[in-house]
């Protein structure tokens, strides 16, 4: 999953410029994302100050790969700045329709290094752990290859979406169950009184959980089950549900991962059964986004011959 959406994203952000260096962007972007918790812990600046953090060192020279891999891609679309039809000639193209100002090339960099990260890695997750539970309740998997079956035609992506309302359904129930955004942090923009008088002053940042907040019984019957037909009651309180945070800041990447993941979940359960081959519940490995702990060993199967 992360090599396809690694190649999905690819496309969709730099068009055909990430061909030769894809690979060196997701080593890059695995040391980066492996790294962080321990480069930015309470004891990463002390160790950092006496020399004693080979993860920092490991973590920044993640970055700086990346940085020099994206920097180039940007600076290839100045040189020869046709349109390509990805997001990174738009973003090179927007401008202020007042002053007319664009965005510098760091400016660019941060957009497009948010919308990889949003577009990769997240998403490889999110299908990571859908086939894991679907693999793990065989009557959702067959409800769900048995509308993939009915759509016979999906040269048109749009008009295929329409028709997977359930396998839609199933991603949302497991984006509930392990979001990829595990953790989401906001800064206050002034002061806050919580239920309970517990003040929050302006400035503070606060850390929210979606990993926690999507199994509250007070907000899903039964919170730990996997039931994607409960997206068809209408009953879940605004703020509940927050794989893509909310408000302002909420992703901007959410419709394409919702149209992507549909997609991928259909067309390659159109085809192929996939095989838990093992009886063991997944670790989670909560990282800068929700990953399994080790690996997750599957068998795949084409259909027909696994039916024959």
């Amino acid at each position: 999953m992360s090599e396809l959406t690694l190649r999905i994203a690819s496309l969709t952000l730099f068009g055909a410029d990430a061909g030769d260096d894809a690979n060196e962007v997701r080593s890059a972007l695995n040391a980066t994302l492996e790294a962080y918790p321990a480069a930015v812990g309470p004891w990463a600046l002390v160790k950092e100050h006496f020399g004693l953090s080979p993860v920092s060192r490991s973590f920044k020279q993640a970055r700086v790969r990346l940085d020099r891999l994206i920097y180039a891609f940007i600076a290839r679309r100045r040189a020869e700045p046709e349109d390509r039809n990805d997001a990174l000639s738009m973003l090179l193209e927007a401008s202020d329709p007042e002053t007319g100002y664009r965005l510098s090339d760091e400016q660019v960099r941060d957009e497009a290094m948010t919308i990889f990260l949003a577009g990769h890695e997240t998403t490889a997750n999110a299908l990571t752990w859908t086939w894991y539970l679907l693999a793990r309740h065989p009557e959702v998997e067959a409800r769900m290859h048995a509308e993939v079956d009915a759509v016979a035609d999906f040269s048109d992506p749009f008009a295929a979406l329409a028709r997977l309302e359930y396998t839609r359904r199933v991603l949302r129930e497991s984006m509930r169950l392990y979001p990829p955004a595990w953790i989401i942090g906001r800064e206050t923009t002034q002061p806050v009184t919580l239920t309970g008088g517990f003040e929050l002053p302006k400035g503070m940042t606060v850390f929210m959980s979606p990993l926690a907040l999507h199994r509250r019984d007070i907000f899903y019957t039964d919170p730990l089950r996997f039931d994607p037909d409960r997206w068809l009651r209408d009953d879940t309180p605004p703020f509940a549900y927050l794989p893509f945070g909310g408000g302002a800041r909420r992703c901007i990447g959410e419709e394409f991962a919702w149209a992507e993941g549909t997609l991928v979940l259909a067309l390659i359960a159109k085809r192929f059964q996939i095989l838990l081959e093992t009886d063991r519940e997944l670790e989670l490995e909560p990282l800068v986004t929700l990953r399994p702990k080790g690996q997750v060993p599957i068998r795949i199967v084409d259909r027909s011959v696994f039916q024959a």
